[in-house]
């Protein structure tokens, strides 16, 4: 039962149900409203499996930093085998594929894609420190488009400005990420931009990210692309935390920096929560 725990521990499940609901919120896009149940059902599974296939394998191939940074994690623990947690993420990533190609071929080639970006990060990408982070925070913005693939709609005003904000939120999350791990990236060779540049550096582009994330959010109510009464109070209570995660973290305190990323993480939700509903019945 441990062991299935720590599985459950490695997928990173709040993780997997933001890219998940990204999924729904481009398909809801598409139609403005939601979508036949099996669309639906069919996109938060692809999403949600292939993410966290994707956050398996990072495990994997962080056990060395982990080592140090999170020790009581399922791998460094001892509780989970890396020959365990690579078979457990080749069968997520199978579930992922199979629900994706009952959406459509090109919706299993964008997961291919998307997977395919996840494991270059984890096998070199994240070394790099900055590029990685853009990796990342690009997946993380990538579920929209593929929504919205999924119901026959591409790229269009919408789904850049969702997208890009989710972006930009997600690099301002890397990068705190980075200050709160610099002992252990900077004996795993991780050049972050707190490696390379210094903590203080890497807060202020953090919370420079972010801040524009949050200038953006009003511009679909301007432009009246969005419903208003619905849109208007989540990405209120959204930028209202995000706001306060970036303050929270200006102290550079481990602690503080540990809730600062889980507070965006928790924006983020509700931002996308704000995404579906300003796009429903418009």
């Amino acid at each position: 039962m441990r062991k299935i725990r720590g599985l459950i521990q490695l997928m990173r499940v709040p993780n997997d149900i933001v890219i998940g609901l990204a999924v729904i919120v481009g398909e809801v896009m598409g139609v403005g409203n939601l979508p036949q149940l099996n669309i639906v059902v069919l996109g938060f599974l692809s999403g949600f499996f292939t993410c966290a296939s994707i956050m398996v394998l990072n495990d994997v191939f962080d056990i060395d930093i982990d080592k140090i940074n999170a020790p009581s994690r399922p791998l460094p623990s001892g509780l989970v085998s890396i020959s365990i947690a690579t078979v457990f993420s080749i069968l997520l990533f199978l579930i992922g594929m199979s629900t994706a190609l009952l959406l459509s071929t090109l919706n299993l080639i964008i997961v291919i894609i998307f997977w395919l970006l996840g494991v270059l990060y984890n096998w070199r990408l994240k070394k790099t420190g900055f590029l990685g982070n853009v990796v990342v925070s690009l997946s993380v913005a990538i579920p929209f488009f593929y929504g919205a693939v999924a119901i026959g709609r591409g790229m269009d005003l919408l789904v850049l400005l969702f997208s890009s904000m989710a972006f930009l939120t997600n690099l301002g999350r890397e990068i705190i990420k980075g200050i709160m791990d610099v002992k252990g990236d900077l004996k795993g060779g991780v050049m972050t931009i707190a490696v390379k540049y210094g903590s203080s550096t890497a807060y202020y582009l953090s919370t420079l990210l972010i801040l524009i994330a949050v200038l953006i959010s009003p511009i679909p109510i301007i432009l009246s692309i969005v419903n208003i009464y619905l849109y208007t109070p989540l990405v209120v209570l959204t930028d209202m935390l995000l706001i306060y995660a970036v303050f929270k973290a200006r102290s550079q305190e481990h602690k503080n920096l540990y809730e600062s990323k889980k507070l965006i993480l928790y924006g983020m939700f509700i931002g996308i929560l704000a995404f579906m509903f300003g796009v429903i019945a418009l």
